[in-house]
């Protein structure tokens, strides 16, 4: 029996198959072997995902003349370093919008993006990736009509600090679209929280979806918002969000759009005095994968604080859920957090919290908070157990349970405190604390020996796993054996 026995259609699976393993660069070396392999591949490419690989330095007229009109991908990073004539090769390459299937191009100058905008104006019938990013202030913006006002074939599209005022028009031609990105948006390119969700209603495959807006210091004037629609957009493919900006628009979004599927979510809001996010609350309440929590970590950092929330309990899991405000007072830190905390639904079935620093990070920390700011965030934990408190944040929290320990986290069994010898005040404190609540064990925690004990037990856990699935199917236990 040899190789040539087997029908085209197995032997594009065969093919789709190694080529999945290898990469788009794996084809030539097929089309090498036989004229039958080098008739089904070109026959196939779109199956196949064959690409044409061109960059700066790729000599089109060699390149066009070896190989028959295949898809081209255009994978161009640091375009801002290219001589004339390297921008003026990839500027030939892309009057190919008939055959162009990718282009990749970060680092863009202002110069070669104005070109660039000139070029694609045409329809791009098989463009598939668009990924385009400034390099040069102030951001330079497309043209009305770039893309032809249409991308129907459109899956990935990623734009950086580059404004589009033709982009709602782009994004309701995208229909087949599974991951967006719009980073760094310039006020120039704002849209409309209620035009973006109309924009979503027609990607009903989209999977990942991130909206970073690029400064507090301007927005665009509010308008009082409008009632929640009775029927949201659902987008029943989405698993991923990530967002950046003001808070309001981020309620306006949640609160018009419905993500069954969604698991993990990376919030960063600007700073504000006040912060209200009952829509925000209401999302994650119905979202059937974020809705049930069982630890969260409270992370100060200079500038910034941050929330995680996570599924489990175990140091080895991702988290599902992060929120950050920016803050460029200090002292706001921990209001802010208290306010976001508010806002967030199914805190009081957590399990585990921990209060740290930042890694690396060696700015000043609230030691002069008033009790009251911590007693109103740990207020919001009232089924936390387990409490871990990282150095140096030990004195003031454990200072806020001294007078008030009988009455805060009443669910609570153990304080682990990591990288903390208690003595001087802190010893008083949990002295104190102990008195009020025998029930609670304080313990001395090195924080890295704990990460180390928890990563052990979870390989461990894998590999009994792995190994009782092997017992248990006759045909792998012969294998091994033999």
């Amino acid at each position: 029996m040899t190789i040539d026995i087997l029908p085209d259609d197995v032997l594009l699976e065969i093919f789709h198959f190694y080529l999945v393993s290898r990469r788009s660069a794996g084809w030539r070396g097929l089309v090498q072997v036989c004229q039958r392999w080098r008739n089904l591949v070109f026959g196939s490419p779109l199956h196949l995902g064959v690409k044409l690989p061109c960059a700066a330095r790729t000599s089109l007229g060699e390149t066009l003349d070896v190989w028959p009109a295949l898809p081209i991908s255009v994978d161009q990073h640091l375009c801002s370093m290219l001589s004339q004539v390297e921008c003026e090769n990839l500027l030939a390459i892309l009057e190919l919008h008939q055959r162009v299937c990718e282009i990749d191009r970060t680092a863009v100058s202002n110069e070669h993006l104005e070109q660039v905008g000139q070029t694609m104006q045409k329809p791009f019938p098989a463009l598939t990736k668009l990924l385009l990013e400034s390099s040069s202030p102030p951001p330079l913006v497309l043209p009305n009509s770039f893309l032809g006002g249409s991308a129907p074939r459109l899956r990935v599209l990623e734009l950086k600090h580059i404004p589009c005022p033709a982009l709602p028009n782009l994004l309701m031609s995208t229909t087949d679209l599974r991951h967006l990105y719009l980073s760094s948006i310039p006020l120039s390119s704002y849209i409309p929280s209620q035009v973006m969700v109309t924009c979503l209603s027609q990607m009903t495959r989209l999977k990942t979806l991130a909206i970073e807006f690029y400064s507090s210091r301007s927005r665009p004037s509010q308008t009082s918002s409008p009632s929640p629609p009775s029927t949201p957009t659902v987008l029943p493919a989405l698993t991923y969000l990530r967002f950046h900006g003001w808070c309001n628009y981020l309620e306006d979004l949640v609160a018009n759009i419905d993500t069954p599927l969604l698991n993990s979510m990376s919030l960063s809001f600007f700073m504000r005095y006040t912060y209200n996010t009952p829509q925000l609350s209401k999302f994650i309440s119905c979202t059937n994968q974020l809705r049930s929590f069982r630890r969260v970590d409270a992370v100060f950092y200079k500038h910034t604080i941050k929330v995680k929330l996570y599924l489990q309990t175990d140091l080895t899991a991702d988290s599902a859920l992060d929120l950050e405000i920016l803050c460029r007072d200090p002292d706001q830190r921990l209001s802010s957090l208290v306010q976001l905390c508010q806002s967030l639904p199914s805190l009081s079935i957590l399990e585990r919290l921990h209060i740290r620093r930042g890694q690396h990070e060696e700015s000043a920390l609230p030691y002069n908070i008033e009790n009251a700011g911590w007693l109103e965030l740990l207020g919001r934990f009232a089924g936390v157990k387990n409490l871990y408190i990282t150095e140096p944040l030990g004195l003031p929290v454990m200072s806020a349970f001294a007078g008030n320990g009988v009455t805060v986290l009443p669910a609570l069994q153990n304080i682990f405190l990591e990288g903390l010898q208690p003595s001087g005040s802190l010893r008083d404190n949990v002295d104190q604390l102990i008195a009020a609540r025998q029930s609670i064990s304080v313990h001395h925690l090195n924080v890295w020996l704990d990460r180390l004990q928890e990563i052990n037990r979870w390989v461990r856990a894998q590999l009994l796993q792995k190994s009782q699935q092997q017992h248990e199917t006759p045909l792998q236990s012969t294998v091994f054996g033999q």
